[in-house]
């Protein structure tokens, strides 16, 4: 690696990637690990990857088609308004930002009570409908007061401007 050109790297895309990591594929490595530690070791990298993100991407999922399916009903209703909604990046960010919280307390839930495959899977769809309500409930808020509502790490002004309210 070439650390020469570390300082050339985007914090924006540093951040991207270490809330996508700690939200989307260590909750996954984890849980295979506390599952069956001979499975996470046997198995060799890439493979390990794809089983461990796709155990964790319906609770991402879900939650982030609805935040799309709600910003078109949003633009389509209030087009004023729709900017405070947020971009893709700031739903990516939330959902990946309460996946990761989700996750973990899923594996912890799994280690403290040995679950077997079907408590699992019951756990991670009981997730995916736990974050399905949460984005319910953000738009509830959302509608009640958009004004309240920001950008999620508030780098950005996501307030329309007044010429964009008339």
């Amino acid at each position: 690696m070439d650390l020469q050109n570390i300082e050339k790297i985007n914090f924006s895309i540093a951040a991207n990637v270490a809330v996508g990591l700690a939200g989307l594929v260590v909750p996954g490595f984890l849980l295979i690990f506390v599952y069956d530690s001979q499975l996470f070791i046997q198995l060799d990298f890439w493979k390990l990857f794809v089983l461990s993100v796709s155990a964790c991407l319906p609770t991402f999922l879900v939650p982030y088609g609805l935040s799309a399916l709600m910003h078109r009903v949003i633009a389509h209703d209030r087009p004023g308004v729709v900017k405070l909604w947020g971009t893709p990046v700031d739903w990516y960010i939330r959902h990946a930002y309460g996946n990761a919280i989700n996750m973990y307390t899923l594996v912890l839930g799994i280690w403290f009570f040995d679950l077997e495959v079907s408590g699992i899977v019951g756990m991670i769809v009981g997730c995916s409908i736990f974050n399905a309500l949460m984005e319910g409930a953000h738009l509830w808020r959302f509608n009640k007061s958009p004004d309240a509502l920001f950008s999620v790490w508030l780098l950005f002004d996501s307030k329309p401007s007044d010429s964009e309210n008339k």
